[in-house]
């Protein structure tokens, strides 16, 4: 920190150890806005203090506004519709299975070919180091706020190298810690429903369905009736004989990849009770 420098004098008068006041000055004079925010808003220190360095930091510039509960409530939803939205997955898995040197040859590749940006090129060896890549950036962020001082920081973030989960979890806790409450909470959620949606689509699978829908075809309705009346677990598009049900059925469950490893085993619980059904006639 130089001599004559009116963030370093300041932090002079901040109570704390030479960890925090660096983790401090450098939050102050981060080059993106975006970024000084966020160090700042998870610096611990009173708010007080955090105004004052945001105002030294740039004093022609206001303090950030708090956002109104409205537009948090709408960038949630959006962050969790974003999330949810199973296209992206639906590609990097299909990605995951090429290989590169067939995705370099076909051009899949290339931006042109779909490629995201800053997505890994196709093929199981990248989609695994880029598992392990945000595992280890998180380790790296970890070390960083230890050496700041700032412990809890560090906790948080070696919580969030946990592979796969534990990198959105920590994007959360920042766009929170940034301000940003409705996009945290939208991540959040978001990350509960993939958690849960498994085990939502097995017991919805394995629920023998009477919907309001009845199939119009007079001899499946009956063998319906029949499988139901043997316990066989009937699903909502077989029970129902509608095109729609079925579509979004095949949509939901059968083409993610929890809703894949669902279906495979709502196949075997209705294969093992149709074995049962037709040992007892």
């Amino acid at each position: 920190m130089a001599d004559q420098d009116p963030v370093a004098d300041y932090l002079r008068t901040v109570p704390g150890s030479d960890r925090l006041r660096a983790a401090a000055w450098d939050a102050a004079y981060a080059t993106d806005d975006a970024e000084a925010e966020r160090r700042l808003r998870a610096l611990q220190v009173s708010d007080e203090v955090k105004a004052k360095l945001w105002e030294l930091r740039a004093p022609s510039q206001p303090a950030p506004a708090p956002k109104g509960i409205g537009t948090q409530v709408v960038e949630g939803v959006k962050q969790m519709a974003s999330d949810l939205n199973p296209i992206p997955m639906i590609d990097s898995l299909g990605r995951a299975l090429i290989p590169q040197f067939v995705g370099d040859a076909i051009g899949l590749n290339t931006p042109s070919g779909g490629q995201r940006p800053g997505a890994p090129p196709s093929g199981p060896v990248n989609a695994v180091n880029a598992i392990l890549g945000a595992s280890w950036e998180e380790l790296k962020r970890a070390k960083e706020a230890w050496d700041s001082g700032d412990t809890t920081q560090a906790v948080r973030h070696i919580m969030g190298s946990t592979p796969v989960i534990g990198p959105p979890v920590s994007q959360a806790s920042d766009m929170m810690l940034a301000g940003d409450y409705g996009k945290g909470m939208g991540r959040v959620a978001s990350i509960g429903v993939q958690m849960a949606a498994p085990a939502i689509i097995d017991k919805a699978r394995n629920v023998s369905v009477r919907s309001p829908l009845k199939n119009t075809n007079p001899v499946e309705a009956e063998a319906v009736n029949f499988l139901q009346r043997e316990g066989v677990p009937v699903d909502a598009a077989t029970a129902t004989g509608n095109r729609f049900v079925r579509g979004a059925q095949r949509g939901i469950a059968d083409q993610s990849l929890g809703g894949s490893v669902v279906a495979e085993r709502a196949k075997a619980a209705e294969a093992t009770a149709l074995a049962r059904t037709g040992d007892r006639l």
